[in-house]
């Protein structure tokens, strides 16, 4: 059974008065997080995470020193709240097309593509590992469910799709890194032939057929 997956309180939701507008104190609440989180992201990848200060945060945001604390105790917890709301982002995206893998990579390849210095900073700090470990939890419930039949029977289940997700990471990493970038669609056919058309191939050679 899937785990279901709990939002950080910490993460910038977006609360929405009884007309269906955002009341003004929460559209400053929003934007203050926002404009901290833009910080974060572009000094991660300037510098590394471990040699930011809250004073370097909070200029760059051009915020009050003081105003951070209003919104989070600590840079790691505000790392952690865009981390649970990156990882939110993609499962919401990947559970509905669960059955359909070809337009599920293509769609969470377009995720990345609109805010990809985010998860380029992700990968570049020390929680990748925490990172690494829901993309596993979560993704291998899933592929399991769904490629049993492709999966070589000489190959340990969850072994396959530790393979399967963790080669999928190494090239959003890859992927995020180049100029100009492939389209999700391309990413999704590179995917189909570097990662799965082996694997199934695998599967019929072990079968026999």
């Amino acid at each position: 059974m899937m785990t279901q997956y709990m939002r950080n309180p910490l993460v910038n939701l977006e609360l929405t008065s009884h007309n269906g507008s955002m009341p003004k104190a929460d559209r400053r609440i929003s934007r203050t997080r926002r404009l901290l989180t833009d910080a974060l992201i572009q000094l991660t990848l300037e510098r590394g995470f471990e040699n930011i200060s809250l004073r370097d945060l909070t200029e760059r945001a051009d915020i009050g020193y003081a105003t951070f604390f209003r919104h989070y105790p600590d840079k790691e917890s505000l790392l952690n709240a865009i981390l649970e709301e990156s990882i939110a982002t993609l499962i919401g995206i990947a559970t509905p097309l669960v059955t359909q893998p070809k337009q599920m990579i293509a769609a969470m390849f377009t995720a990345l593509l609109e805010h990809p210095e985010r998860y380029q900073m992700l990968l570049k700090t020390r929680h990748i590992n925490q990172l690494l470990s829901r993309a596993m939890l979560f993704g291998s419930s899933l592929f399991i469910a769904q490629n049993a039949a492709q999966i070589p029977s000489n190959i340990p289940a969850e072994l396959a799709a530790r393979h399967v997700i963790g080669a999928t990471i190494n090239l959003i990493e890859w992927w995020l890194e180049q100029t100009p970038r492939a389209s999700p669609e391309q990413m999704g056919e590179i995917i189909n032939s570097l990662i799965m058309q082996p694997l199934h191939q695998s599967a019929a050679n072990a079968s026999g057929v």
